[in-house]
């Protein structure tokens, strides 16, 4: 009688080990991929980056000001001394594939310039934030609209800026925003499609292509 719970305790083991093995078997290759990319990457050549998209803040066209609101002004002289660096939109890029594409000797470089781009998309959406809670819907859609176009993937900027142009009867505007949001190279793109969809009552879909 105790023969079957036997066999179906010694199955299990088996399983079990082979399933560890395999487990094993693909993290050790997946770690195997990992260096031997970074191997291939670290001995790239150095290649030309000035022809690169670099953002350039157009500071004299953006709405920066909020009459005696001290955190504004904090925000509006980091984004001016923003403009004297280097701005680059490299999310979803790893350090691997920057060196693979344009050399190790470029590595430093990009990773300050696209932490600036990080410094940047932050400010825009405290400030898109601030507008919005003060009332200011056009100081708003005008920030959060160019922190979308320069590819932002802060989630509450683009749930922000659907807000604002809810509040402003420009509601038909969300679907564009939507596209945008498509193509983003970001973890958090999904989350920000479901959301934008979800403030215009379209239903979810895992198609997010």
């Amino acid at each position: 009688m105790h023969f079957p719970l036997l066999t179906i305790f010694i199955t299990f083991v088996i399983a079990t080990n082979i399933a560890i093995k395999m487990s094993k078997s693909k993290n050790k290759n997946t770690v195997d991929d990992f260096w031997e990319k970074e191997s291939k990457a670290n001995s790239s050549r150095k290649k030309d980056i000035n022809s690169l998209d670099y953002i350039k803040v157009p500071v004299d066209k953006l709405p920066l000001n909020m009459e005696n609101n001290s955190e504004i002004d904090n925000i509006k002289t980091t984004i001016i001394e923003l403009t004297d660096k280097t701005i680059l939109n490299l999310t979803g890029i790893s350090n691997t594939e920057l060196k693979m594409e344009y050399g190790p000797a470029n590595l430093q470089f990009l990773i300050e310039a696209d932490e600036n781009f990080t410094t940047l998309v932050r400010l825009l959406n405290a400030l898109g934030d601030r507008f919005y809670q003060a009332g200011r819907l056009d100081e708003c859609r005008k920030i959060l609209e160019y922190a979308v176009f320069i590819g932002t993937d802060i989630s509450i900027s683009y749930e922000t800026l659907a807000n604002c142009y809810k509040d402003m009867d420009l509601e038909d505007k969300i679907p564009e925003l939507i596209r945008q949001a498509k193509t983003l190279n970001s973890l958090s793109r999904a989350k920000i499609i479901r959301t934008l969809k979800s403030s215009i009552g379209e239903k979810e879909d895992f198609d997010t292509d």
